[in-house]
C-alpha cells in the first residue's frame, strides 16, 4: 500500500512539472505566451521572448488583459469592419507595451507600460481617410512648454497636425503607417470597437537610433475608435504656422536687447526692464546716490548676465568655484568719502568647510578698491583686483534706495560677461562690515592649514 502511494505521489509530481501554475496559467494558449523557467506564470512568463511588465515599476494586468484579448480571437479579423472603423473614427492608443532589450545584455528582456514612463506624449491617435492618408495632432512636450505655448493654447491653438500614409493588407492583417515601412503592425484582436497590435504604429516606436544602449523590436498595443472624428483637428495648425506664431510671440515678448529672457528668472528681469522706462537720466538724484554710497551698504540683489557668444540672457549664479572653493557670485561694498571701498566674498554652503568656518565665525575675504561717480552719465566706476568697472545708474528710488544699474561692477565676483542687469539696493547696517573677512591670502591660508576633506 505505502508503494503504491508513492508511485501516485510521484505521478502528480512529474504532472505538475508539466502543468504550468499561477496567477497566469489561463495565458498558456495564447500565440507568442510561454510560461518559461519552471512554468511559474508569475514570475517568468514571457510573451515574445520578453518578461511580462514588472509590477514593481509597471502595470502588469493591463498587459495582462490585451493578451487576453488576443486569445480570444479564434476566427478571422473582420478585415471590412476593421478598415471601416480606420476611415469612419478616430484610431485612438489606449494601451502601449515597448519591448525593452538592453544591447549589452545585462537585463533580461522585458515588457515596460509606457504609462510608467516620465517625459514626452506616448499615446497618439490618428484620423484615417479613404484615400490612405492620415493626419496626427500632437501637442508641445512637457518639457518645451513655454510662455509662449500657454499664450497660443490660450488663444485656441492647442498644437500642431502631421500628415501620412497608412495601408492595410487584409492577407497578413497589417497595417501600414508609413511609406518607408517602419511602422508595420500586424492586427492580433479586433471585436469592431477595440483593437490589439503587435509591432509599430506611427509615431510610436522608442530607441530608433544606434546610439541608445536599448532597443525596442517590438510594442503591444490596444486601441480604441472614437466618434467626432469632425472635430479632430478643432485648435491644431501646421507645425510651419505654429512655429511662425512661436517665434512673433518670443520676438514681441521673450526677448531683451536680443536676447531671450532668462526661463526660471523671467519675471524678475522683467521687473528690472519696467523700472528702465520709468526715469529719465535728469531725474536720476546723483546727489542722494553718492551720500548713500558712502554712508550705507550696497548690496546687489539681481544680477542677470549675457556670456559671449549665448542666445539668452542668464540669472546670476549664487555660486563660483575658485581656488578657494564655492564662492558667492554677487556681493556688496560700502565705500567712503575719499573714493576707496571696500568689498566682501562670502563663502557659500556648498563649500566644503563651509559649517566649520562659519562655527569659526570665518565668512569670506574682503578687498579695497576705489570708486567714483560721473554725474553728466550717471556711471558709477568702480576699480578693483586691477580691473575697471562701469555700471550706469538707469533708475534709482531715493526713499527706498533701490536701483538698477547697467553694466559691471567691484562688488560681484569677477566674470568676463558681455551684457549685466544688475538689481541693487542700499541698507543701513554698515558696522562691523568686515568682522569674519579676511584678505584672500589669509583665507587661503587658514583653509590650507585645514584638514583634507574625506
Amino acid at each position: 500500500m505505502r508503494k503504491l502511494s508513492l508511485i501516485i505521489a510521484m505521478a502528480l509530481a512529474v504532472a505538475a512539472c508539466h502543468n504550468p501554475f499561477g496567477d497566469y496559467k489561463h495565458l498558456a494558449d495564447v500565440p507568442g505566451v510561454d510560461p518559461g523557467k519552471g512554468n511559474n506564470y508569475n514570475s517568468y512568463t514571457t510573451y515574445q521572448g520578453a518578461l511580462l511588465p514588472d509590477p514593481e515599476f509597471d502595470d502588469r494586468e493591463d498587459m495582462v488583459k490585451l493578451l487576453n484579448l488576443i486569445g480570444q480571437q479564434k476566427s478571422q479579423i473582420d478585415d471590412n469592419l476593421f478598415v471601416a472603423r480606420l476611415v469612419e473614427r478616430v484610431f485612438s492608443c489606449d494601451e502601449r507595451f515597448m519591448y525593452i532589450h538592453e544591447k549589452d545584455g545585462s537585463e533580461p528582456d522585458r515588457w515596460s507600460d509606457a504609462g510608467s514612463w516620465v517625459g514626452g506624449r506616448m499615446l497618439y491617435d490618428m484620423s484615417m481617410s479613404e484615400d490612405n492618408t492620415f493626419v496626427q495632432t500632437r501637442e508641445p512636450a512637457c518639457g518645451a512648454w513655454d510662455e509662449a505655448h500657454g499664450y497660443l493654447y490660450n488663444q485656441g491653438i492647442k498644437g500642431t497636425y502631421y500628415n501620412g500614409v497608412w495601408e492595410y493588407d487584409a492577407d497578413t492583417n497589417t497595417l501600414y503607417t508609413s511609406e518607408d515601412g517602419k511602422y508595420v503592425a500586424e492586427v492580433l484582436y479586433f471585436d469592431g470597437e477595440y483593437a490589439v497590435l503587435l509591432g509599430f504604429v506611427y509615431p510610436m516606436s522608442l530607441y530608433n537610433g544606434s546610439e541608445y544602449r536599448r532597443e525596442t523590436p517590438m510594442e503591444l498595443y490596444g486601441f480604441k475608435f472614437y466618434d467626432n472624428k469632425d472635430e479632430y483637428l478643432e485648435g491644431y495648425i501646421t507645425p510651419e504656422e505654429y512655429n511662425a506664431l512661436i517665434e512673433e510671440y518670443t520676438r514681441e515678448n521673450l526677448m531683451f536687447e536680443d536676447w531671450l529672457l532668462p526661463q526660471q528668472h523671467r519675471g524678475q528681469m522683467r521687473e528690472c526692464i519696467e523700472l528702465l522706462g520709468k526715469q529719465q537720466a535728469q531725474d536720476i538724484d546723483d546727489e542722494a546716490f553718492v551720500r548713500q554710497l558712502t554712508t550705507k551698504r550696497l548690496n546687489c540683489e539681481e544680477r542677470f548676465v549675457v556670456w559671449p557668444d549665448d542666445t539668452e540672457w542668464g540669472w546670476g549664479q549664487c555660486t563660483s568655484l575658485d581656488e578657494l572653493g564655492y564662492l558667492q557670485w554677487i556681493g556688496d561694498m560700502v565705500g567712503a568719502e575719499d573714493g576707496s571701498f571696500y568689498t566682501r566674498t562670502a563663502i557659500y554652503h556648498y563649500h566644503d568647510y563651509y559649517d566649520h568656518l562659519q562655527a569659526e565665525g570665518i565668512y569670506g575675504y574682503y578687498e579695497s578698491g576705489m570708486w567714483s561717480y560721473d554725474a553728466e552719465s550717471n556711471t558709477l566706476i568702480t576699480e578693483v583686483r586691477g580691473h575697471r568697472y562701469e555700471a550706469k545708474v538707469c533708475y534709482y528710488d531715493s526713499a527706498k534706495g533701490d536701483m538698477v544699474l547697467r553694466g559691471s561692477v567691484g562688488f560681484n565676483y569677477h566674470a568676463d560677461t558681455e551684457q549685466e542687469m544688475l538689481r541693487c539696493k542700499f541698507y543701513d547696517d554698515t558696522e562691523g562690515f568686515l568682522d569674519g573677512y579676511y584678505t584672500r591670502d589669509e583665507l587661503s591660508n587658514i583653509l590650507q592649514a585645514l584638514p583634507a576633506v574625506e
